[in-house]
């Protein structure tokens, strides 16, 4: 942490930039390359201290592409930083200057994060951290990228470096070979085992690829593997399972959209966080595991009052969804039931508000 305050404090001859009037920071008159790292030091600092308020003076609303969440609003990720402050008693992260690297509107840098979160379990981990920009005099975010490396040398007890017995390129490759072999076992092993003639005999976050030992095993060893794949399980669940829908259920091309809408508006209104990165995952294939049991379970009507206080419940992490903002995700599932025979609308509600009850 000291290098990230003395590398953002020690600058020399500097002028303010202004943006609408007000001051974003110090930029150097004359760029020098000891400077070069400061615009991504001063949003690395912003994503550790959840400073919500320097962010936003680099992004513009619905065009910065937050940590994989597109075209992200500004009052996303605002909701997002917020969250992640209630989320974690503190952050420490530790920029490694060695490994800064520019170009034309591209900065990366390696650091060394530690968080302690609310229920008191510490997180440690390396990171590479990636910024996409204009490269302008006044510099706005296009994107943000996180990504853990894969066990980073660490120091033990007595402050010397323990190295393991492979390189980091190596560990590198290692790691993309567990994710390969992960991948092969999901597409070869898993999801035939829940598979039936009309697609699944299981929603798809009830497919718990993590049970399987190998891929337990890498989990434990990689913590963020899963990032890479819940996309497998999600992306296959839903290829199959449209196909078998688009044969057995053509009428769901009129609908299927509104569906996507108002997952996606739902996700959007909950806000940023892991939970919601799943929740945006999965949507597709929830959305065909609904569309494949229309017409086989009756359940009860939910009033329209009911859903968008279950629903406001749900999807509050941090402040509440506005009430307007839930009412229209109501809209959009309402206006996919003028497709559905009248017993099947039911169900499509319940299935839906069961999915954020999670």
């Amino acid at each position: 942490m000291n290098k990230l305050i003395l590398t953002l404090t020690a600058f020399a001859s500097v002028v303010m930039a202004v943006i609408a009037g007000e001051p974003i920071g110090p930029v150097l008159a004359t760029p020098t390359t000891s400077d070069q790292d400061a615009l991504i030091l001063r949003i690395l600092k912003a994503v550790e201290t959840h400073d919500y308020r320097t962010l936003l003076v680099y992004t513009l609303d619905k065009e910065t592409d937050y940590f994989g969440h597109k075209n992200s609003s500004n009052a996303f990720i605002q909701q997002d930083m917020t969250q992640d402050a209630r989320s974690y008693k503190w952050c420490r992260f530790v920029p490694d200057l060695s490994t800064f690297q520019t170009s034309l509107g591209h900065d990366s840098i390696e650091y060394d994060s530690d968080a302690l979160d609310v229920r008191g379990k510490e997180h440690k981990a390396r990171c590479r951290f990636d910024i996409y920009y204009t490269p302008t005099t006044s510099p706005r975010l296009q994107a943000l990228s996180l990504r853990v490396l894969p066990n980073h040398p660490e120091s033990d007890k007595s402050g010397s470096t323990v190295t393991g017995p492979v390189s980091g390129q190596d560990d590198e490759i290692d790691y993309k070979n567990a994710v390969a072999q992960a991948t092969q076992i999901i597409k070869m092993k898993i999801i035939p085992g829940h598979e039936t003639k009309d697609g699944f005999s299981v929603k798809p976050l009830d497919i718990k690829y993590q049970d399987d030992p190998a891929i337990a095993k890498w989990i434990d060893q990689y913590g963020s593997i899963w990032k890479q794949l819940d996309p497998v399980v999600a992306n296959e669940y839903t290829g199959i399972q449209r196909k078998i829908n688009e044969r057995n259920k053509p009428e769901a091309n009129k609908y299927r959209g509104l569906l996507a809408d108002a997952f996606n508006q739902a996700v959007e209104l909950r806000g940023g966080g892991s939970a919601s990165v799943q929740f945006l995952t999965f949507a597709p294939a929830h959305e065909e595991w609904i569309i494949a049991h229309l017409g086989t379970t009756k359940r009860d009507d939910v009033p329209d009052e009911k859903f968008v206080s279950r629903l406001t419940k749900d999807l509050t992490v941090g402040a509440s969804p506005q009430h307007s903002d839930v009412q229209r995700v109501l809209t959009k599932l309402k206006t996919a039931e003028r497709f559905l025979n009248k017993d099947d609308a039911p169900f499509l509600v319940a299935e839906f508000l069961s999915y954020f009850e999670r």
